[in-house]
């Protein structure tokens, strides 16, 4: 009986170990393609054509 309930926590374990693992790729991934996206309107902007710069700076802004 103490057996089975090691492995179960032990599972457990390595179920949140993976889903950790998968949030912060996630996150990361996220980062970098709100990073680049940022960097498109910003070169947008310096170049002063703002069309699409000002519709993506409303979808990502608070």
């Amino acid at each position: 009986m103490l057996g089975k309930l090691h492995d179960h926590i032990v599972g457990e374990l390595q179920q949140k170990a993976r889903t950790d693992t998968v949030f912060v790729v996630v996150a990361v991934l996220f980062n970098l393609v709100v990073l680049g996206i940022n960097r498109a309107v910003a070169s947008a902007g310096h170049d002063g054509d703002r069309g699409a710069g000002d519709a993506i700076f409303a979808l990502l802004a608070d």
